[in-house]
């Protein structure tokens, strides 16, 4: 893969990942308590999956990636849109 299309995996997969925890509050507020767990348990399950399965793979492979995101969340309080992103 190249860096171009590295990149453009590791935000997708960052922003999907970062998108399905504000869920859980919402899911407390409005589900009882045994359907509020068992979806908060996925939630996490999916978003583990996300960071071992896709970022890690692409950390791997292009640890500077990693760097620049780390570098942005802790500039920014969060990762900035690439430049190749179109949305």
């Amino acid at each position: 893969m190249d860096k171009e299309i590295a990149h453009h995996v590791a935000y997708e997969a960052f922003k999907a990942s970062s998108r399905l925890g504000p869920l859980i509050p919402l899911l407390k507020e409005n589900c009882d308590q045994e359907e509020y767990e068992m979806l908060a348990k996925k939630i996490a399950s999916i978003t583990g999956d996300i960071g071992i399965e896709i970022l890690r793979y692409v950390f791997s492979i292009y640890p500077d990636i990693e760097n620049e995101f780390d570098r942005q969340i802790q500039k920014n309080g969060k990762l900035a849109r690439c430049a190749t992103q179109t949305e």
